[in-house]
């Protein structure tokens, strides 16, 4: 029974000290957030898996150190997931590859064929990657349009969308004339927001000069924190950006009407106020250079 609840307390360790990764504030070679913490938690999981199975196989059976690794993993998670399902989607994803590392670890543990073993070890870390980071992005999407590339056929305008610019004056997207706008929605204490706002300049430095594209930035402030209408602007500087920043009440009803439930999230609509595009910044990007392209035959 010992060696079943030091592998499960294990687990449960490992699954409490990975989850800061998930704020975002970490990153390694460009990833941060739930693809940080997937992977980490993947390749973690799985060599400890082999280790575990290794070092106990005379004390335990396979079966009963696999389910106490598993259960110490994901009881945290679970039962977050449980409670609070529809709001915890997102991160459904990152459970499943971080449990998927134990059976891929079993797995390459009892194949005794070396010509079997590697193909298996190098499909395992493969999935995980693509899972990741292209499959997390395709999930959130998913979830948040119900599109995996993010375009959506949606009723909801900018029209009714009320933020306030710089100076503090009230203004509505609607009044940015262009063929498309997008607007990157994000908040103070995101860190992946930051990561992905080198990205948004980017864009903004490429579309520039293009009458028919503007590019926003729709900070959403906690005013309970003392955050004004000017704090994002004064975070962007700080930051070293000069992309146009706007506010709008964190809690604004018209933030939950367009499905923006989560940061980043990016918006695009199109010359008639009317929303085309939700998504991330990835895919936005590329919405926007295929309706250029379709354009320009």
């Amino acid at each position: 029974m010992k060696h079943t609840l030091k592998i499960f307390a294990i687990g449960l360790i490992l699954s409490v000290i990975i989850s800061p990764l998930r704020s975002g504030f970490v990153s390694l070679w460009e990833l941060s957030g739930f693809k940080l913490s997937s992977i980490v938690g993947f390749i973690l999981y799985f060599f400890l898996t082999i280790y575990f199975l290794k070092s106990n196989q005379k004390k335990l059976s396979d079966s009963r150190i696999v389910i106490s690794f598993l259960l110490g993993i994901s009881l945290i998670s679970l039962t977050i997931h449980i409670v609070s399902l529809p709001e915890t989607l997102g991160s459904l994803l990152e459970l499943l590859i971080q449990l998927s590392s134990v059976g891929f670890g079993w797995l390459v543990y009892r194949t005794s064929n070396i010509y079997y073993k590697v193909p298996i070890l190098v499909l395992s870390f493969a999935c995980c990657f693509v899972l990741s980071t292209t499959g997390y992005e395709l999930w959130l999407n998913k979830l948040e349009s119900g599109s995996f590339i993010g375009r959506v056929e949606s009723i909801h305008t900018s029209d009714s969308i009320l933020v306030q610019n710089v100076k503090g004056e009230t203004l509505a997207l609607s009044s940015y004339k262009a063929d498309y706008l997008l607007v990157d929605c994000w908040y103070t204490n995101c860190g992946i927001c930051y990561r992905e706002m080198k990205k948004v300049q980017k864009l903004y430095d490429k579309y520039r000069e293009n009458p028919d594209i503007q590019i926003i930035t729709l900070h959403a402030r906690i005013e309970k924190n003392n955050e004004s209408y000017d704090t994002g602007a004064e975070i962007l500087k700080r930051e070293g950006y000069s992309l146009p920043a706007l506010s709008i009440n964190f809690s604004d009803p018209n933030l939950k009407e367009l499905g923006v439930t989560k940061y980043p999230t990016v918006l695009i609509f199109n010359k008639d106020g009317k929303l085309v595009f939700k998504g991330n910044i990835d895919f936005a990007g590329k919405y926007l250079q295929a309706t250029i392209n379709k354009k320009a035959r």
